[in-house]
Formats: structure tokens, sequence, C-alpha cells
């Protein structure tokens, strides 16, 4: 009965247009964290802020999901010495959608892939296990709201969570994890 219920409400006949289930869709994000914490090497330290940007594009594969890609640049700083640590993120997405409600569609967006933690010259010699160059991955997920302004604009907002996880040569594996809240402009074709 629950993979007849899932399956329904996956492939059901909601009330998308036939523009709607192909369409494409780019996007840009300002991004603010809250309760962002630092883990190296299993020693938690809060995170000051967690701020950043991120652009993306997703293609309808169907009335109920798409697919895309986005890349993320993020800004956090540890509460301690340490300075700023950018962090980029190119990921793969996959959204999940609802039926527009009054001028309102919602999602839910997972997203993962790969990241990158450049470092910064002027300090990677004072603090290396935060500023020293890094590779390794990151996981999102998000409940976004889309409010409709017209036939191709809308503005999304979203709250979710967001892991980047990397290591460099020396072994020592940095976790950034914040709480993200996300508002940009939307436009689709």
């Amino acid at each position: 009965m629950q993979r007849i219920l899932l399956t329904f409400l996956l492939f059901s006949s909601v009330s998308f247009s036939q523009e709607e289930k192909n369409t494409k869709e780019f996007g840009l994000d300002v991004l603010g964290g809250t309760f962002g914490l630092f883990n190296v090497n299993d020693v938690f330290t809060k995170a000051d802020y967690t701020l950043g940007a991120s652009v993306y594009a997703d293609f309808g594969l169907h009335q109920n999901f798409t697919i895309g890609a986005e890349q993320m640049l993020v800004m956090g700083k540890p509460k301690t010495a340490d300075g700023n640590r950018m962090i980029l993120n190119t990921n793969a997405r996959f959204k999940l959608r609802f039926p527009t409600f009054e001028k309102i569609h919602f999602n839910i967006l997972i997203a993962g892939g790969f990241s990158f933690w450049p470092g910064n010259s002027n300090t990677a010699y004072l603090t290396p296990t935060l500023n020293d160059t890094r590779l390794g991955w990151d996981f999102r997920a998000s409940a976004n709201a889309d409010f409709i302004l017209s036939e191709k604009i809308s503005l999304v907002a979203s709250f979710g969570y967001l892991a980047s996880s990397s290591t460099s040569d020396d072994i020592v594996w940095i976790t950034h994890d914040s709480m993200l809240i996300s508002f940009g402009p939307k436009l689709k074709f």
C-alpha cells in the first residue's frame, strides 16, 4: 500500500501545465548561516558567521522533479583567531516539486558534490588546519518556497542544512556545517 501511495504521489497528474513540466530555471541565491560549526578532527568550534552566494540551473524532467547543477561560494569564520575560510562547492541538484498553491510553489532540494577549500597564503603557516588548500565533498538539503511574481520570475526563499568536508595532504579533516537561510530571484524559461 505504501508503494502504491508513493507511486501515486510522484507520478499523479497534478496541476502542472506541459510548459511547467519541461521548464528551465536559472537562479541566484544569497546565503546566510545560523548555528554554524567547524569540526576539525572531532574538535568542534562554533562559526562566527557563514555567508555566501549560489548560482544554479534546473531542468524539468517530470512534473514532480527536476535535476540541475549549482556553484556555491561560502565564507565561514570560526570563533577563534583563524581567518575566514572560503569554500567552493560544485553540486548536482535534485528537486522534488509540489503543485502551486496560490502563487506559492513548494520544493524539497537535495544536492551534493565536490568541495574545494582554497588556501590563504597569508595565514597558511600560522593556522594550517584551517587555511591550507583542501579537497572533499559537500551535501545539502533544504525546503524551498517560490513566490511567483510573474510567468517567468519568482523569488525563492529556503531553509536547510549544508555540510562541506575536506582534507589536505596531512589527513586533517575539517567539516563546516551550518543551517542555511537563502533568498534570491529565479528566472523560468
